[in-house]
């Protein structure tokens, strides 16, 4: 065993350190709001918190589109590349599935767009099917079709007119911002409600930019992190032993 470990650590180094850099690869948008009713299983005044965490890789895949105005990142349908990793909030059981539909629907849009010099930032997050949930449900049990948000005058967005894989574009922002009110607001949409007929339940308080992945790392990830670290202490100890 010692010699595995002494043979092999700096392996087990490298691959600590692939795992951990994949984890920090990822942009997560934090959220926060306040409830502006008290609905499904939420209170009037009730401070909420969402999480959009995006794909560490996205391929420049239709719709997507770049131009001189704006940035537009977008999944079209379930055989493309997800754009979110997970979504997730206070309040929300379940676990979020991408777009389970191939009917060319949007499923998931991040989008950048510049109008009368205000930079604004939009987010979609759904299941493109009416009867279809993202595999979220809200407090009350009510089954999660669809999440927008629209945050107002956010920051002074580059658009360079062509594709950039948004982790690496939205790497550039990292911080923290406080969008325009009062037209900065989330919308959730229930199953079987058509898209713009959700609640504009929140109205958004400050988001934050971030690099890093979901507060807690899928299990196998997990799982390959605590063994790596298990050996990696056991490498320390012995070579303190015969130092």
């Amino acid at each position: 065993m010692n010699s595995f470990l002494q043979a092999h650590g700096c392996r087990l180094v490298a691959l600590f350190a692939f795992l951990t850099a994949g984890l920090s690869a990822q942009v997560t948008f934090t959220v926060h709001t306040t409830a502006r009713y008290s609905i499904y299983g939420y209170t009037a005044g009730q401070n909420v918190t969402f999480s959009f965490v995006l794909s560490d890789e996205l391929p420049n895949q239709a719709p997507s589109s770049f131009i001189a105005w704006q940035n537009f990142w977008a999944e079209s349908n379930a055989a493309q590349s997800p754009l979110w990793a997970t979504v997730s909030g206070t309040g929300l059981t379940g676990n979020f599935l991408a777009a389970s539909a191939s009917n060319g629907s949007p499923s998931s849009i991040t989008m950048i767009k510049s109008e009368s010099e205000r930079d604004d930032l939009h987010f979609l997050a759904t299941n493109p099917d009416l009867v279809g949930s993202m595999g979220l449900s809200l407090p009350d049990g009510t089954p999660l079709r669809s999440i927008t948000a629209s945050f107002e005058n956010v920051t002074d967005f580059t658009y360079p007119g062509v594709f950039t894989n948004p982790a690496d574009y939205f790497a550039a922002y990292v911080g923290t911002y406080t969008p325009e009110a009062p037209y900065s607001m989330l919308v959730v949409v229930p199953v079987g409600t058509l898209d713009g007929g959700g609640t504009p339940l929140f109205t958004v308080d400050e988001v934050v930019i971030s690099m890093g992945g979901p507060s807690i790392p899928e299990p196998t990830t997990f799982a390959l992190l605590f063994g790596c670290s298990a050996l990696l202490g056991a490498v320390v100890i012995r070579r303190r032993r015969t130092a």
